[in-house]
């Protein structure tokens, strides 16, 4: 996961694996996480090599609901964060914190097998199910359906293959901006919701 805090100019942030890339900008940044999975033993779980940044839903790091290190496929170095470790729901959570101001880029990269699909959701507060900003599905087909507003807004991604997702969230000017595959799909009020405005 890359996590940047990027400064603004004005006084006024599935069997789904993933690996993360830094990222550059204009402006200087502070980079808050950066993993390619490759610093953490294989078979490890991401909640108890890491429980700074990474847990799980019921907190229970180590289980089913862990993201597991594996070999199996990388998009840098040799390893990823498999999010289907039992062939069920896996419900990894990584940690932002209850940020209010600041602007953040948050992306990793992401692999969606063959007749697999995945979900993934970002809440505006770091207590589990609060409130969901927005959810998105990656469906079997290559279909995506992202709920944000109370709208649905659909789009496609690659199967069997790296692509990388992407936010750019401006809490200061109340925005979020969303890229699959270096395009952008949809940007919206990240006050709103996954079913309200």
């Amino acid at each position: 996961f890359i996590i940047n805090q990027k400064p603004v100019i004005m006084k006024k942030t599935l069997l789904i694996l993933f690996a993360l890339l830094a990222s550059g900008g204009l402006f200087s940044q502070i980079v808050m996480l950066n993993e390619n999975m490759d610093s953490y033993a294989a078979s490890s779980f991401l909640g108890v090599d890491n429980p700074t940044w990474f847990t799980t839903w019921s907190n229970l790091p180590g289980g089913g609901e862990d993201a597991q290190i594996l070999t199996t496929f990388a998009h840098s170095g040799t390893k990823s964060a498999s999010a289907d470790l039992t062939g069920g729901q896996t419900d990894c959570v990584l940690k932002l914190g209850n940020k209010t101001t600041g602007r953040y880029e948050v992306k990793w990269w992401m692999y969606v097998e063959t007749n697999k699909s995945a979900y993934y959701n970002i809440q505006h507060s770091e207590t589990m199910g609060t409130e969901w900003a927005f959810e998105i599905y990656f469906r079997t087909n290559g279909d995506i359906h992202l709920y944000m507003g109370g709208n649905t807004v659909n789009g496609t991604y690659p199967k069997a293959a790296w692509f990388e997702v992407k936010h750019i969230i401006k809490l200061d000017v109340d925005s979020i901006y969303l890229y699959i595959n270096g395009s952008l799909l949809s940007a919206w009020p990240y006050h709103w919701t996954n079913s309200s405005t």
